[in-house]
């Protein structure tokens, strides 16, 4: 029987950044800026402690709509994304373009039979477990965002030569699942968690 989508979708992103390239063909255009528009969005600068009251930087985002799904998102104008490649219904790319990519993939599934956010939460637990045998959960958390509750499950992975550290934030809502998977190397996740939480934080659904 075939598992959801997100155990294959996981599997698909991992063998695009151990080989550094992109193995999915996009099923529609690139880049498609027709459902977005741009706001200037100050945020805080918090590296430089010694300026506060003027520690603010204004940077551009991208305000995307999803009417398939009927929700927001911003985007950092540093990003591209795609639509539509297979398994993922957003493919929100780095800014750097480097051998390892560090991007955030979303999906939103369709769930065939009635489940809670703690048993999905387990079987996605139990079906990494199977695929690698070298899984090794760092955290697993609850936080609300757009008054939904949301998962927070963290962890690692090692296969051969390579590290993978990964991010998996899922919500449940009308017979749907919300995954947002932010996958990078053990040494580079730190780099852009914290811009891949803005992303996350800022969904709102829009029914």
């Amino acid at each position: 029987m075939k598992k959801q989508k997100i155990v294959f979708a996981f599997t698909i992103i991992c063998c695009t950044i151990i080989t550094g390239c992109h193995i999915i063909i996009p099923k529609e255009n690139n880049n498609n800026w027709e459902n977005v528009k741009f706001n200037n969005v100050e945020i805080e600068n918090e590296q430089n402690e010694n300026v506060q009251a003027k520690n603010t930087a204004e940077i551009n985002y991208i305000e995307y709509q999803n009417k398939k799904y009927d929700f927001n998102i911003k985007i950092p104008n540093t990003r591209t994304f795609q639509e539509n490649i297979d398994w993922f219904d957003i493919e929100i790319k780095t800014p750097k373009n480097d051998s390892i990519n560090e991007n955030l993939w979303i999906v939103v599934q369709e769930l065939q039979t009635e489940e809670t956010l703690e048993s999905y939460t387990e079987k996605t637990i139990k079906w990494l477990k199977e695929l690698y045998k070298n899984y090794n959960e760092i955290t697993k958390e609850d936080i609300e965002i757009d008054f939904n509750k949301w998962t927070v499950l963290t962890y690692e992975i090692s296969e051969d030569w390579y590290k993978i550290k990964a991010q998996q934030i899922v919500f449940l809502k009308n017979n749907k699942s919300y995954i947002f998977q932010y996958t990078a190397t053990k040494d580079t996740f730190d780099k852009y968690i914290n811009e891949i939480n803005n992303i996350v934080n800022s969904f709102t659904l829009l029914n």
